[in-house]
């Protein structure tokens, strides 16, 4: 009932039509969605049509309490999606995420959808203190989106930069996510605090996650350290003997 804006397709191997953008309506159509209502001022949105365009695979608003926009799309080949936007909402979902709180007036947002567009596989906030917007996103074979858009932020996040520096007005940025944007390194920060490395508090926080109902880690891959698909007591034991037992060197993220 209000406007919309289309931003960004694309297609996958079957023909089916993925769209993202930017909705102001409550009654925006939707179907199996990961975000069913209307969540601010203006909310992304990211729907799938089928090959010929004639029905609604998935469709789903995806926001905040604030204002999102929905830039690039990717497919991988088994049919999740990748979107890059913009989101000016402190309670943007995130899942697994490289950056978990809002950083500024405007951050950049990269997310994945299952291939139903009904869950989160990651989203994650990408920006520093002022605005930081995501342009344009794709993907390689591995699964590690490669995100373009444009940042006022002096404090962007970089790694291994070919620019370190931030250089006044809007700079460009490119930046590399691997297929968990939460893992960064090696394995095993499992109380997600990027500041301390792996010590002792990790395998405290595991222990408390285990067996006293604990925090759970942010991120999976961080605290499955023995990279069993789960977390349990190898984890812990895979810890200590890393730290105080002379133990093999802890497994890179994937």
């Amino acid at each position: 009932s209000s406007q919309e804006i289309a931003f960004g397709i694309a297609l996958d191997a079957g023909g089916g039509v993925y769209v993202t953008g930017a909705t102001w309506s409550g009654n925006f159509p939707t179907q199996n969605p990961f975000q069913a209502s209307f969540g601010g001022s203006n909310d992304a949105f990211v729907t799938k049509l089928s090959s010929d365009g004639s029905g609604l695979i998935y469709s789903t608003y995806l926001g905040g309490s604030s204002v999102e926009y929905g830039y690039g799309i990717a497919v991988d080949e088994g049919g999740d999606a990748y979107i890059a936007g913009h989101t000016q909402s402190d309670n943007f979902p995130t899942l697994d995420p490289f950056q978990a709180s809002f950083g500024g007036y405007y951050d950049a947002f990269v997310i994945k959808f299952n291939s139903a567009g009904s869950g989160l596989i990651y989203s994650t906030y990408l920006g520093g203190a002022t605005s930081d917007e995501g342009k344009g996103i794709a993907i390689d074979a591995g699964g590690d989106a490669y995100v373009t858009g444009m940042t006022n932020s002096p404090d962007f996040p970089v790694s291994n930069p070919s620019q370190a520096s931030f250089s006044g007005g809007y700079d460009a940025f490119v930046t590399k996510l691997n297929s968990y944007p939460c893992c960064v390194g090696n394995r095993g920060n499992a109380d997600g605090d990027s500041f301390d490395g792996v010590n002792v508090v990790d395998i405290t926080f595991l222990v408390k996650y285990l067996f006293q109902g604990g925090a759970v880690p942010p991120c999976k891959e961080e605290a499955d350290v023995a990279v069993n698909n789960s977390i349990n007591i190898v984890d812990v034991t895979t810890l200590v003997k890393y730290l105080f037992g002379g133990g093999s060197a802890l497994p890179v993220c994937p």
